[in-house]
């Protein structure tokens, strides 16, 4: 089987289904078409869709920004300097958001004698949190970390982004081309 085009797919889909372009108009495929995309992305991350996002955490404030276009995040590496990505660093642990607060409870709630600028340092653990479409920098999701960066530490996320689909590239994608039965799996 040849790749796809978004037009030879959408009559490959109308000539399955049996109906025309009144029932199916091409707003009603694309639909269609990028929700299939969306779940063979999610399902079957690519290589090919990998970003790497290079950034500097601020001290004392323990939430960064997923990166705009992440569908979701591989690892966050943080390195103990604030000036050379050169050098180890460490990847930090992904945990629940509950986690988080409950270390950082620990060390200065109750039963904790720590106060709370003692919570910082070089973070260790990451969890996400808030909604994300994706689509922007301020709507895709946040990462809140513990401890609270003590330092304007360098940080790297690692993710997936959303390739380009078809009703972008109309003349063929990777998955279209080299994959087009994934989207009969999936509509």
């Amino acid at each position: 089987m040849a790749g796809y085009t978004l037009s030879a797919l959408e009559a490959d889909i109308r000539s399955y289904t049996e109906v025309d372009s009144t029932v199916f108009s091409g707003a009603t495929l694309g639909r269609f078409i990028e929700n299939a995309e969306y779940r063979i992305n999610l399902d079957l991350p690519m290589d090919s869709a990998r970003e790497e996002y290079q950034g500097t955490l601020a001290a004392d404030v323990n939430t960064v920004r997923v990166p705009a276009g992440y569908m979701f995040v591989r690892g966050v590496e943080v390195f103990n300097s604030t000036s050379s990505r050169t050098g180890p660093a460490t990847w930090l642990q992904k945990r629940d958001r509950t986690f988080i607060n409950e270390y950082v409870g620990q060390l200065t709630g109750p039963e904790g004698g720590s106060t709370g600028q003692d919570t910082t340092g070089l973070p260790k653990y990451y969890a996400m949190f808030g909604g994300a479409t994706g689509l922007t920098d301020t709507t895709s999701g946040n990462i809140i970390m513990a401890p609270t960066p003590d330092a304007n530490y360098l940080i790297n996320i690692h993710g997936n982004a959303m390739p380009t689909g078809l009703g972008t590239n109309t003349s063929g994608t990777y998955v279209s081309r080299y994959f087009p039965k994934a989207y009969y799996m999936l509509l």
